[in-house]
């Protein structure tokens, strides 16, 4: 790694943007809490529904951050991202992506953290999601 940040470091700091007040969700266990109840909920999905997109992906070599729009059920719109590694085999024969990595990619992985984190820290910015009292709410520092 070349900026001496800790991987648990930068993912520690991601989590503080993404949990923000509004969603009336506050606290990692909140939000775990959350996303279980939501993940088995029967869902069905509509034909006519476009996959959605990423607002922006950022790579590294074979790493890749993709930053998502989410919104909660209370409406709150905000960002959050995920990791991914792509992968093919040596014939050729087949490719995909996988979301398990090797120790050869910490370097990478902590590139790509670290700058999905500071394009959603610009996004809050931009938003005016920045201020002090905001930034209190939130814990951002």
């Amino acid at each position: 790694m070349t900026n001496g940040k800790g991987l648990d470091s930068v993912l520690c700091g991601f989590l503080q943007i993404v949990l923000l007040v509004g969603s009336g969700i506050e606290t990692a266990l909140q939000w775990e809490k959350y996303t279980m109840s939501n993940n088995n909920t029967a869902k069905t999905k509509d034909p006519t529904d476009v996959k959605q997109q990423p607002v922006k992906t950022i790579r590294r070599g074979a790493v890749a951050a993709s930053i998502w729009k989410r919104q909660t059920a209370t409406g709150f719109e905000y960002l959050d991202f995920s990791l991914s590694r792509s992968w093919k085999l040596k014939s050729g024969e087949k490719e995909g992506y996988s979301q398990n990595f090797f120790v050869a990619n910490e370097e990478a992985l902590s590139e790509v953290v670290s700058e999905a984190c500071r394009f959603i820290r610009t996004q809050l910015s931009v938003a005016g999601m920045d201020s002090p009292a905001m930034a209190e709410q939130v814990d951002l520092a």
